[in-house]
């Protein structure tokens, strides 16, 4: 058994994985050039309070184009989609990192659950 756990009571257990319910995710595509460094954080925090950063990086291909797929909304109750969703993460703007420069990306929760794709520039 894998768990995190603050305390020494296992009913304080923090799981290393939590599965909520499938979604296609949102793409979140773009470009660079190529030798950057591509990453993509957002703090999350859980129906217990519960704070971590979800991080990602991605390869930059030769053409230049990266990807991410993301399952976490950045816009709390009231991007909740009547009788669709029923969530109970909350995930703070995505922050895409390429390079030096840094970009806020706010995803929906249709985008999530219709697996659109949000274009950036870097």
């Amino acid at each position: 058994r894998t768990a995190i756990s603050p305390s020494e009571d296992p009913e304080d257990d923090i799981k290393a994985v939590k599965i909520f319910e499938y979604v296609k995710g949102a793409k979140i595509t773009g470009k660079a050039k190529s030798g950057k460094e591509v990453t993509l954080s957002a703090e999350i925090e859980t129906n217990q309070g519960r704070k971590f950063i979800y991080k990602k990086s991605a390869e930059i291909t030769k053409d230049g184009n990266f990807e991410f797929v993301v399952p976490y909304s950045t816009f709390g109750e009231e991007g909740r989609l009547p009788g669709q969703t029923q969530f109970a993460v909350f995930a703070q703007p995505y922050k895409l990192k390429i390079g030096n420069k840094e970009i806020e990306i706010n995803v929906s929760e249709e985008d999530i659950l219709e697996g659109k794709q949000i274009k950036v520039s870097g």
